[in-house]
């Protein structure tokens, strides 16, 4: 099969396929016919010092033909650890605890990072803050903490137009993208990287949080182009 058949079988099973880049222009690899390890897994670059952990196999899934990239994390390690920015697409990261949350806060690009619960959103926000400044994340939803008062669409409209020269960082529970999404306009939906955290809680607590499942149909507005999203499991 040729790398369009390959993709067009697995499309058929709704699921995409994933492919990765190789940097001919690598210095490591000048001298070499061809590279030995690839240097890009969808738009985010790897840490060659970290490349040995990752893998990129013919694999046989359930009898179909799989060409992917896997990473293996020891103790202690982190995304951050692996890559410069989080890849698009859907990671299945099997643990908890690897943050991914943390180096979409740190990448230099802007992100509306969708969390399941105002507990989350919050703590990561306030940790952000701390970190980084007053103006470097924006919470968004209802109150919590020392956020007395909803955030209305000029609070994100005012935290927008800020022109500091560093990313906007948006920190939302699920049931607030919406207001979001309409305060940024959908001209400047292309400006942003869209995250979806735990999208795993976000499909069991849809039975009751009717409001969750429309999270997955905001996503989709994010396909053109797909590199500006991505789903954590």
């Amino acid at each position: 099969m040729n790398f369009e058949e390959e993709r067009e079988a697995w499309q058929k099973l709704g699921l995409n396929f994933f492919h990765y880049h190789v940097d001919l222009e690598f210095p490591e690899y000048t001298e070499k016919q061809e590279p030995l390890f690839f240097t890009k897994v969808n738009g985010a670059t790897i840490n060659q010092e970290k490349k040995d952990a990752f893998l990129n196999l013919d694999n046989l899934v359930e009898g179909k033909y799989y060409n992917g990239c896997f990473c293996t994390l020891e103790d202690g390690d982190k995304l951050g650890n692996f890559f410069d920015r989080l890849p698009y697409g859907i990671i299945n990261k099997k643990i908890t605890g690897i943050g991914a949350t943390t180096l979409e806060l740190k990448s230099a690009r802007n992100s509306i990072i969708v969390l399941p619960t105002k507990a989350l959103a919050y703590n990561k926000y306030k940790a952000k803050k701390e970190h980084d400044g007053e103006d470097s994340c924006m919470y968004v939803g209802s109150p919590i903490g020392d956020i007395r008062s909803d955030i209305t669409y000029r609070d994100i409209r005012l935290y927008m137009e800020k022109d500091d020269g560093s990313p906007k960082k948006f920190l939302v529970v699920a049931d607030s993208l919406p207001k979001v999404l309409r305060a940024i306009g959908e001209e400047h939906y292309n400006d942003f990287f869209l995250m979806i955290d735990e999208i795993d809680t976000l499909q069991t607590d849809s039975t009751y949080r009717p409001a969750l499942e429309n999270v997955m149909d905001y996503y989709a507005l994010f396909d053109k182009p797909r590199e500006l999203r991505y789903l954590l499991h």
